[in-house]
């Protein structure tokens, strides 16, 4: 059944342009100006907020999560290692998650510089595949879930990925989140640094975790890189590191009048089902690539904004619209 989209007057705000009109379903989203006025290129309009929710994802052979780990065909090693989780079916679901980490961390390492060194000498093929996966860097390469688990190296997407595989295997199903405003801090467990490849206060590279659905409701962040989980103590590293994440790609379409820009940044606490996106519409930047100054051209008139969620670009994360508020 196909749900009617509502007539874009539902819900009328006053704001700094007289009237913000807005309407939404789960999946569309709009937003009618009547009288924006933008003259000059700091001039916005009045802030409004965009609440979404986060939904599970089920793995699709054949597509790429986390920009870069491709999920692509069960192995020997991969239904192995499926095997041996089995006798974790039963066990309460949070303790599932510790064990699925733990029986992931054993067969799959985060390649550190100076153990990719060491490998050098111990298993030179494994150590150049490794090094040809760009995982030693910024610049990262497409790799099969397969070769994750048959060779038994893998980054944060990789293993975000293999986590996600394996969580389903013993009934649980989540998300993919990214974030690149991540701070490095001193674990509350064991006090050492969460991350290695920066010192503590200084911001992590560009990160990816999952987030993991429970049958009550409740939402659980888990990081298979630093091996950190947000049970009773571990979510207070979560929100103190500021793991506030979002799907690395909007799975949405946003159209909007010519010559104007919503940046819509979604923002989901650890652990919250809930996340907010705080925006505001402007000109676009002028950007010139010659000596001559671009002119700005002030704005006057009715704005239209209107977003659809895009089934087929909900890769990492499925979400879905709940709320659209003017703020005060």
């Amino acid at each position: 059944m196909t749900e009617e989209f509502p007539k874009p007057n539902l819900t009328p705000g006053r704001n700094l342009e007289k009237n913000m009109l807005v309407s939404f379903s789960d999946k569309e989203a709009e937003i009618i100006i009547p009288n924006l006025s933008l003259q000059s290129q700091e001039d916005h309009s009045k802030e409004f907020s965009i609440q979404f929710e986060k939904e599970p994802i089920d793995l699709e052979e054949g597509r790429t999560y986390a920009q870069y780990a491709v999920f692509d065909k069960e192995n020997d090693k991969m239904l192995s290692i499926v095997k041996e989780l089995e006798q974790y079916k039963d066990l309460p679901e949070k303790e599932k998650l510790s064990k699925v980490l733990d029986v992931l961390r054993k067969n799959i390492q985060y390649p550190y510089k100076k153990d990719v060194e060491d490998l050098k000498a111990k298993n030179p093929d494994l150590a150049e595949w490794v090094e040809k996966s760009n995982m030693l860097s910024s610049g990262w390469s497409p790799v099969n879930l397969s070769d994750t688990f048959e060779k038994g190296y893998g980054i944060c997407g990789n293993l975000s990925l293999a986590y996600l595989y394996l969580a389903d295997k013993v009934g649980l199903k989540g998300v993919i989140l990214s974030s690149d405003e991540i701070t490095n801090i001193n674990r509350t467990d064991n006090n050492e640094p969460l991350f290695k490849l920066v010192d503590v206060g200084q911001r992590a590279p560009e990160h990816f975790w999952c987030e993991i659905e429970l049958s009550n409701g409740e939402w659980m962040p888990v990081d298979p890189s630093t091996k950190l989980i947000g049970n009773e103590k571990g979510i207070e590293d979560f929100k103190k590191a500021n793991y506030v994440g979002r799907p690395k790609t909007l799975p949405a379409e946003i159209n909007i009048n010519a010559g104007l820009n919503c940046p819509i940044k979604i923002n989901f606490l650890p652990g919250e089902k809930y996340g907010n996106a705080v925006c505001s519409i402007s000109k676009k930047k002028l950007i010139s690539l010659s000596a001559e100054k671009k002119e700005f051209i002030p704005y006057e008139g009715e704005c239209k904004l209107h977003i659809s969620i895009i089934k087929e670009k909900e890769i990492d994360s499925k979400i879905k619209i709940n709320n659209v508020k003017e703020l005060e």
